[in-house]
């Protein structure tokens, strides 16, 4: 077992701040942290730390280590803005740094919490759009019960496709058997 010749200094017992998990006292007195274990998402940010009114995300800056500013200028068109460090001191630069926050190959960017809803109502009617159109190109529609006849492949001109989840064949499988195994 090491020993140290060395052992730091006790003042006072008032003297000492109260220190909680994952803090312990330097040898001169500063209190050092222990501000990530394994079991953390190091990108994780609690809602109660974004202010009232704006939206937080994460944003690309590199891939395969080459600068993204295809996806940085995107994000700026849609309103992201970079946060800087001294939002969150020491949490993923150290303290005193003044400029954006950026975490391996990503930014912490911020918006208006009102783009940020125009932009999700944008998204889904796209979305609704796009499935309408596909649906007309196919003519996937419910057919009038009192016009269709089961037995027409092409009633009323819309086709009728019918889908059922099938499980894959056993005969794919491979048959093992287990050495010293009698039955």
């Amino acid at each position: 077992m090491a020993r140290y010749t060395q052992k730091p200094k006790a003042g006072p017992r008032d003297e000492r701040p109260s220190l909680r998990r994952g803090e312990a006292t330097g040898r001169d007195g500063e209190v050092i942290t222990r501000m990530r274990d394994s079991n953390t998402d190091p990108f994780h940010i609690d809602r109660s730390e974004v202010p009232e009114g704006w939206d937080y995300e994460w944003k690309r800056l590199s891939y395969v280590g080459k600068v993204d500013r295809v996806n940085v200028h995107r994000a700026g068109q849609a309103g992201w803005r970079p946060v800087m460090a001294d939002r969150f001191p020491g949490r993923w630069h150290d303290v005193g740094y003044a400029g954006a926050i950026e975490f391996e190959g990503m930014g912490l960017f911020e918006r208006p919490a009102k783009l940020t809803r125009e932009a999700r109502e944008d998204d889904a009617y796209a979305a609704r759009t796009q499935l309408e159109e596909a649906r007309g190109e196919f003519k996937f529609r419910s057919p009038d019960p009192s016009r269709f006849d089961p037995n027409d492949k092409q009633a009323q001109g819309y086709q009728v496709m019918r889908s059922e989840v099938v499980g894959s064949p056993t005969a794919i499988y491979p048959q093992l058997e287990i050495a010293g195994d009698s039955d």
